[in-house]
């Protein structure tokens, strides 16, 4: 079966990281949600742990700029597991509830 992860990576932008998420876990597929964070001060670890496990959380302890959340979830195969497809969302912060169905006709690398 194939099984997707959707990395949002965020900053400092919690009302997008909420959208973001709502439309992650809105999808018609099952979806591993991750949250890779680069050490926002607005409210987005609270936010994020309080979703409890419908995410997975990871969190640099400090801002490594553009390209830090994605390392930071990167690095940790344990927080995304093995799902066949991982996609990073960067913007924009909501996709169409079956964006990922057609995925499923397209053969895994």
């Amino acid at each position: 079966m194939v099984t997707f992860s959707i990395v949002i990576t965020t900053f400092n932008r919690l009302d997008l990281l909420q959208r973001a998420v709502e439309s992650a876990l809105a999808q018609t597929y099952p979806v591993q949600v991750v949250i890779a964070d680069n050490a926002s001060t607005d409210g987005t670890q609270a936010y994020a742990e309080g979703l409890g496990d419908r995410v997975t959380y990871v969190r640099n302890p400090t801002n490594l700029q553009h390209a830090g959340p994605s390392t930071l979830a990167w690095r940790r195969p344990q927080e995304i597991g093995s799902n066949s497809w991982t996609m990073t969302i960067i913007w924009p912060p909501t996709a169409w509830p079956r964006w990922l169905r057609p995925l499923l006709s397209t053969p895994a690398p």
